[in-house]
């Protein structure tokens, strides 16, 4: 695919997209009016403008047609998912037949790695097969899926490397200090990221909306609220 035939570039992409204000931003920080400097594309990308649109005519055609929206209609419920492969094939880089869009973002772990079990017999993953097979198999690893809230809670910290070099990917800042002042700061400053407890802020800038000039301003307010939550320790 050349870059004539992508309808997805980071300007094209911008035309469709809803701009986000610095919500909660401190006016004597930045601009509440500006945008924000948004790095949750892990979590919820920024909205299309015609989302609103689209979803008031679903809506619509909910009311009027009921159960027949699911075949009938311009755009079928049950078949709606077919109406995003191209734009989605091209947002991947691959073919509209290589490409499948279903359920949320949890079920799809779920489903895409249904098929591993434990050792027959028992009922839990033990930590040393999960430790030999990304010893065994790492270069072509591309996700390993643990339990973090269930019954057995498997040792993160000890299968996690302690070198940074080692880990691949990078998108979480561990901090040492409090990341609710630390997230509470960014904010001030028209900065949207991820919290994790007790100590980690994930950070995700997204190609089609984020730029190098994103990049650099986050730095900067990081620098600015580590140096507030230092100063209040």
């Amino acid at each position: 695919m050349t870059e004539e035939d992508c309808t997805c570039t980071p300007e094209r992409v911008m035309q469709f997209l809803q701009k986000m204000a610095a919500v909660s931003a401190d006016p004597s920080l930045c601009d509440p009016e500006s945008d924000s400097i948004y790095l949750c594309g892990n979590s919820l990308g920024l909205m299309p403008k015609a989302t609103e649109r689209i979803m008031q005519e679903q809506l619509d055609k909910w009311a009027k047609m009921g159960v027949f929206g699911h075949t009938k209609g311009e755009l079928p419920w049950a078949h709606c998912d077919e109406h995003a492969l191209e734009g989605v094939a091209q947002l991947a880089g691959a073919k509209p037949e290589e490409i499948a869009l279903c359920n949320g973002l949890t079920v799809n772990i779920h489903v895409l790695l249904v098929c591993l079990a434990p050792r027959e017999g028992e009922v839990c993953l033990r930590k040393e097969d999960i430790l030999s097979y990304i010893e065994e198999h790492g270069e072509e690893i591309a996700v390993i899926f643990l339990p973090g809230i269930q019954n057995t809670k498997i040792s993160c910290k000890i299968i996690t490397p302690s070198e940074f070099h080692e880990r691949g990917c990078q998108l979480s800042l561990q901090f040492s200090i409090s990341i609710d002042v630390i997230y509470k700061e960014l904010v001030k400053r028209g900065v949207a990221v991820d919290k994790r407890y007790p100590d980690v802020i994930r950070v995700t800038p997204v190609h089609l909306y984020n730029n190098y000039v994103d990049c650099r301003r986050f730095i900067t307010a990081l620098q600015e609220a580590c140096a507030v939550a230092e100063a209040s320790l």
